[in-house]
Order: structure tokens, then sequence, then C-alpha cells
């Protein structure tokens, strides 16, 4: 049996330009070249982190049939308690 991460990619993607992060400020439009966080709390923690107030995660999977997936993310509550969470 395959590993889900070798399914499917976890990015953060700018909610208005539609671009994915790939690192130090730098975004792209191919999710091939963007940051793979491996897990949602990782793109949580770093996009916190690092004040991408504008993002959101998109799990991307590798399957042509299968759509991307988009959780928004929505900070009202302080990173500290995101990471006690």
């Amino acid at each position: 049996m395959k590993n889900t991460s070798e399914n499917r990619h976890l990015l953060l993607q700018h909610s208005r330009t539609r671009l994915y992060y790939v690192r130090n400020g730098d975004w792209t439009s191919d999710p091939a070249q963007a940051r793979d966080f491996v897990t949602t709390q990782a793109a949580v923690l770093y996009s916190r982190a690092h004040a991408l107030g504008d993002a959101q995660i998109v799990v991307h999977f590798h399957r042509p049939e299968l759509h991307d997936l988009v959780l928004p993310l929505a900070w009202s509550q302080p990173a500290e308690a995101c990471q006690m969470a």
C-alpha cells in the first residue's frame, strides 16, 4: 500500500492570487514547484509564524480525476493557542 503523502501534497496558496508558496516569500503558479508541508499542522504553524494571513491550505492530489481540496485559514485566536491545540 502506498503512503498517502505520495499521492498528495499539502500546499499553501494565496487566496486572492491563487499562487502557491515556495519559500522565502516566493510564490509560483505551478503546484509541482511549491513547498509540500506534509501535515496540515505544519502548514498552519508556518503560515502563522510567517504572517501569511491571506493563505489557505490546498490538498493537491496527483490523480487528475480528483479535485484539489481547499481549506481556508481564519485567524481568530493567538498563534500560541494554535500551537497548544
